[in-house]
């Protein structure tokens, strides 16, 4: 099913799914490598979504080598959260 969305309605849908922000930011700072889902990516970003709305405190992530943890953390999650607080309500 394809979906056409304008390029206001894509924003404040990145805004609004991490796990869709972090797969955006995938394919813009690699375009040449294929984002491949997988199940560990969605409990990644549910967790980190429950830390951004305080529902967590803590969060350790253990995961192997090249499972893109440092890639969902320090840079799709940390640029959604400035993104977020940087939009006019």
């Amino acid at each position: 099913m394809q979906m056409n969305l304008s390029k206001s309605e894509y924003q404040a849908l990145l805004r609004q799914d991490l796990y869709l922000f972090i797969e955006r930011c995938f394919c813009e700072l690699n375009p040449t490598t294929t984002f491949k889902h997988n199940w560990h990516l969605e409990v990644l970003s549910s967790a980190l979504e429950a830390c951004r709305l305080k529902e967590k405190k803590r969060l350790i992530i253990n995961e192997p080598p090249r499972s893109l943890k440092s890639h969902c953390t320090s840079v799709a999650f940390v640029h959604l959260c400035w993104v977020i607080t940087q939009v006019p309500k």
